[in-house]
């Protein structure tokens, strides 16, 4: 950390803090665009691979005993957007500061985890022919998702506005896991895309308070 610049004799040379404070500047305004850069990636990309997974289930696919070229990209695609979730919630962690205090910590941690032993489980399961793996891991780390996701939602509509309303991400991918089956794509991608987009403008609960 840079100390305040001072002459031989002790007293601050204020010529030289101006200095110091203009090249600093320069220097948050890239490590700010390059942390929306990061966040807009990781939401938009998390949000293609829900919307891309409801187009190869539309076609028929059950993303269970795969033998086609088909059934295995539904495989792949379910797969990657499960784990597409947890840069996403590390980009929540990242602008949580934490606020969402230790609960908001665990919860991000429980359903980052669990995200991604649900996406090898998933994998292994389907693509691999392990069936063991559904009802050791799978379906388990389904349910750490969630449960991570609910206290995330609750931990969150603890902190003041505007961080407050990034709690409607975690609420509505849990309601339409519960709800929306195989479409829940539906729901999870366009929302994380929204989410995408307004952290790019800082608008929203990214917005400047």
């Amino acid at each position: 950390m840079r100390g305040t610049p001072r002459r031989t004799d002790g007293t601050v040379d204020f010529h030289n803090v101006t200095e110091v404070k203009a090249q600093d500047t320069p220097t948050r305004a890239s490590a700010g665009l390059r942390e929306r850069h990061i966040g807009l990636v990781a939401f938009s990309l998390a949000g293609a691979l829900w919307l891309v997974n409801v187009a190869i289930g539309g076609t028929g696919d059950e993303h269970t005993d795969a033998q086609s070229v088909l059934d295995y990209a539904g495989v792949v695609v379910y797969s990657a957007a499960l784990f597409g979730l947890v840069p996403a919630l590390l980009v929540v962690r990242s602008w949580d500061r934490r606020r969402s205090g230790a609960l908001g910590a665990v919860a991000l941690v429980g359903a980052a985890a669990g995200a991604s032993i649900a996406a090898l489980a998933n994998f292994g399961e389907d693509a691999l022919g392990v069936s063991a793996l559904g009802n050791a891991a799978y379906f388990p780390a389904v349910l750490v998702v969630m449960l991570g996701l609910l206290l995330l939602g609750v931990a969150l509509l603890r902190v003041p506005a505007p961080w407050r309303w990034i709690a409607a991400w975690p609420f509505a991918t849990l309601v339409a896991f519960l709800s929306a089956g195989n479409e829940a794509g539906l729901i999870v991608g366009p929302v994380l895309i929204a989410l995408g987009a307004l952290l790019w403008v800082r608008r929203g609960p990214f917005r400047v308070s």
